[in-house]
């Protein structure tokens, strides 16, 4: 699992299980991160298990405000939505959850994800989430759980929930 543990390492291109890149620009006030998928589908629609994974391992992602066109709840966007708008919403729920985990009360964060598959190739996500550089370290750990649960749903294999270990997440009121 690739560790970003210093603001020149977050420029680097991660590669993960052939699935997808990513690269991370960590700037004073924004992250920015480009993701590339290596596989042809672009949609959670060609993988059904994603709200049951998430149900599982990321359950709280379900209370988490979502503006689309369709102006869909998450729980119901997320059956159709595209794999790097899913990323993001992981993402986001992780920094929080870490930020909980740190003892804060609260935690809130914003991101957007833009593609425009005319000019870039098809699977190319622009993820931009308030972030800042100087929260590196709990970025660092927010990309590896979210790696790890994409992971899993990409996977297709079913039986992959059996062998990898990602603890369930619990927020504190």
């Amino acid at each position: 699992m690739p560790k970003l543990r210093t603001l020149q390492e977050s420029v680097k291109e991660i590669s993960s299980e052939d699935l997808y890149t990513l690269s991370i620009d960590c700037r004073p006030t924004k992250t920015i991160i480009l993701m590339k998928l290596l596989i042809p589908e672009v949609n959670t629609s060609y993988f059904p298990q994603t709200h049951n994974l998430l149900q599982l391992y990321l359950p709280t992602i379900f209370k988490s405000a979502c503006y689309n066109d369709e102006h869909l709840p998450f729980p119901k966007e997320v059956a159709r939505t595209e794999l790097g708008h899913l990323f993001e919403h992981i993402l986001l729920e992780y920094l929080c959850i870490i930020q909980l985990e740190n003892g804060l009360d609260y935690a809130s964060y914003e991101g957007v994800t833009n593609w425009d598959w005319t000019q870039d190739p098809k699977g190319t996500f622009y993820i931009t989430i308030n972030a800042k550089s100087e929260e590196l370290e709990r970025l660092a750990s927010a990309v590896e759980r979210t790696i790890r649960l994409m992971n899993i749903i990409l996977n297709k294999n079913p039986n992959i929930v059996d062998t990898l270990q990602i603890p369930s997440a619990t927020i504190r009121h």
